[in-house]
């Protein structure tokens, strides 16, 4: 009999937890088919039986190894560690994970009594070496729980003695600050777009939620979901970091060697496979240049990266705060920090292509973002900022200020906040198999073959046939060099779980389901050089999207740039601009779809070529979703205190049971960290 394969995974964030669901998903639908198969009795049902029990015995041998003392990855919050998770009966409960999901009819039983009871679940250690392989106490998680609670089983809460823990989830331990979500976070996208075909929302909540949830509700979801059926984590060594990963193709096995944090006591062994999913987020990326600037030109001020959230309010209640970036972290904590009583906040937008350049008004007009700037001086009572207009060069590939440019200059700014990323951390695996995509130093150039032309899009009659360049750069979005589809083309053994699209918890749980396919032969990995050609193909398919090869194609930028200003290209919530960017969301979910389709995830997405409903559904909501913060307008009756949170529900709904989605509980900037409406002294 062959022996099943061994696989080392690294991390238990989102993607080392969806691997293991996937994989106990894939054990119980066999084991079912098994037993049933049994029951028949008939011959053919019989050799059926065998089949099933034969891929039973083929499942691999998982080991996942997380540096700190407990999951969740960057979801968790830094100020926080196990508190959040909810317990319960592990009851059998939606034992269907072998069923096609539930259809838009399906009724909703709502309750929303409090949950009465928090179990203790015991700890299953390794005395030898203080791994902790299993489960251990939960506190209350300060949210309306669903009245039947699921178990989340997971590790004892970390005791004064365990190392702080940072986000390069299974990596080496490098000392660099924590990139744990902090404590306020809320999603910037709407959850209907997140939501899972084998647990939905409301097999979880149980009554309808509105469309933005606090992080702690979204950890929540994604604990229970793992956790309702197995105990994932017995495959999990925690507080255990992993020092490198090694392969030698003459054994064709990887050699991983490990680290207990807490005794320090290093260990090996070798595996089969080996399935990086450290995050992308593992640490924040700083901006050298603008770093130093403000250092060797002595601003008096407080610079801190958007990961150091430790006093934040008492930073900037009162106060001006410019924050550096413009995406996901600078809209959420521009928002956090009017909640706390910021007097201004500047946010600059070198590119202006971030979420936050998108908001087009703020409450009480207290933001204000500053297009195509960057700081490039210190005011001489180093209390203030000078900023220049910033404009792209093609040869340097960097931002750099603008000849004649304008300059501005705030005063009197107590906190700078870096808002510029997160970088992977794969310091643990050998040069020969780190993902080059993830290596700043190196960069893709590439060119399309002799004839090329872009297919019939939205701007076809806008600009016409543009000759692409003959070097193309920019974003590598959806093809990383060196991968296909998640794994290694010069070894897929080696394979990386991470997110691309708009979409990133569904978008990693697809993919762990598709390795896991790779890891148990159900889905293809062609030769090297088919991978290629498809890689290839999918890069050509990206430059008709307008959106994708305008960052692309320098002649295609600067025949849009070219545009007259009063274009509907500039005008967000025109239809012809919401066509532009559902060509661009289309797209990223036609990528889903494919990834579904190979990996046999039972969303029902379609297929590259051609989305079903459900598809299209995720579509529109996307595109609502974006239009929800072009609408907003300043010097209307709400618009002292309007978000984009404080959108119309109706449009957004959940494509596996229909159940359409309700207004928050109170205004957005009346809300605390879980959803509930302030008290009056702690609103002010």
């Amino acid at each position: 009999m062959t022996k099943p394969p061994s696989v080392c995974v690294i991390g238990a964030g989102p993607g080392g937890m969806f691997f293991l669901h996937a994989l106990a998903s894939r054990r119980r639908k066999l084991e079912k088919d098994a037993a049933n198969k049994k029951q028949d009795g008939q011959e053919n049902s019989a050799a059926a039986r065998v089949e099933c029990e034969a891929k039973l015995a083929a499942l691999p041998v998982v080991d996942c190894y997380e540096k700190s003392s407990s999951p969740g990855g960057v979801w968790r919050s830094a100020s926080s560690t196990l508190s959040e998770f909810l317990l319960g009966d592990n009851d059998g409960e939606h034992d269907d994970d072998d069923n096609e999901p539930a259809s838009p009819d399906t009724s909703l039983c709502s309750n929303e009594s409090d949950e009465e009871n928090h179990n203790q679940v015991n700890a299953i250690s390794n005395n030898s070496n203080n791994v902790v392989r299993s489960s251990g106490i939960l506190g209350d998680v300060g949210v309306e729980p669903p009245t039947k609670a699921k178990k989340a089983k997971v590790p004892n809460k970390p005791s004064s003695s365990t190392p702080s823990s940072t986000a390069a989830a299974g990596g080496a331990g490098d000392g660099s600050p924590s990139t744990q979500m902090y404590e306020a976070l809320w999603i910037n996208g709407n959850k209907e777009v997140q939501e899972f075909f084998d647990y939905t929302f409301d097999d979880h909540f149980q009554r309808p939620m509105p469309v933005y949830l606090p992080r702690a509700h979204v950890l929540e979801y994604v604990m229970n979901r793992v956790t309702q059926k197995a105990n994932i984590f017995d495959d999990v060594l925690f507080n255990t970091a992993v020092i490198s990963v090694d392969y030698h193709p003459e054994r064709k096995e990887f050699d991983v060697v490990t680290r207990n944090e807490i005794t320090g006591v290093t260990s090996s062994k070798t595996y089969d496979k080996c399935i990086w999913s450290g995050g992308l987020n593992a640490t924040a990326r700083m901006p050298r240049d603008v770093v130093a600037l403000l250092s060797n030109q002595s601003f008096q001020g407080r610079v801190i990266h958007s990961t150091e959230m430790k006093d934040f309010e008492a930073t900037i209640r009162g106060k001006k705060v410019l924050f550096i970036g413009d995406s996901y972290s600078a809209e959420d904590l521009a928002l956090q920090s009017l909640k706390l009583g910021a007097e201004q906040i500047y946010i600059t937008s070198r590119g202006g292509y971030g979420t936050a350049s998108y908001v087009n008004a703020w409450p009480e007009d207290r933001v204000k973002v500053l297009w195509y700037m960057l700081p490039t001086g210190v005011t001489a009572d180093g209390r203030g900022i000078v900023l220049s207009k910033m404009e792209w060069n093609y040869t340097t590939e960097r931002y750099e200020p603008k000849e004649g440019g304008e300059t501005v200059e705030l005063e009197d700014i107590s906190t700078v906040v870096l808002c510029t990323g997160y970088s992977p951390n794969m310091d643990c695996l050998s040069d020969e198999l780190k993902a080059s995509w993830a290596q700043k130093e190196s960069k893709r150039v590439w060119s399309v073959p002799e004839g090329w032309k872009m297919k019939p899009n939205t701007m076809t009659d806008e600009v016409g046939d543009v000759t692409p360049s003959a070097e193309l750069t920019g974003g590598e979005y959806y093809v990383k060099r060196g991968l296909y589809r998640h794994a290694l083309i010069d070894n897929p053994n080696m394979m990386f779980l991470y997110e691309s699209t708009s979409y990133p918890l569904l978008e990693i749980d697809v993919a762990a389901w598709l390795c896991l396919a790779y890891v148990c032969g159900d889905a293809e990995l062609p030769t090297a050089d088919e991978m290629e050609k498809r890689n290839l193909q999918q890069s050509l398919d990206e430059m008709s999207v307008p959106y994708l090869r305008y960052y692309k194609d320098k002649n295609y930028y600067a025949a849009l740039n070219n545009l007259p200003k009063d274009h509907w290209w500039s005008k967000y919530t025109s239809s012809e601009s919401k066509n532009y960017n559902k060509e661009y969301i289309r797209y990223q979910i036609q990528i889903l779809a494919r990834d579904m389709q190979s990996a046999g995830y039972r969303a029902g997405f379609g297929s590259y070529e051609k989305l079903s409903e459900r598809g299209e559904l995720m579509v529109d909501m996307t595109c609502e979703d974006s239009q929800g913060r072009y609408r907003l307008k300043s010097g209307e009756p709400d618009s002292s205190w309007r978000t984009f949170r404080d959108c119309d529900p109706s449009p957004f709904k959940s494509i596996f049971t229909g159940t359409v989605s309700v207004p928050l509980k109170g205004k957005w900037m009346d809300l605390d960290n879980h959803g509930e409406v302030l008290a009056a002294e702690s609103a002010t």
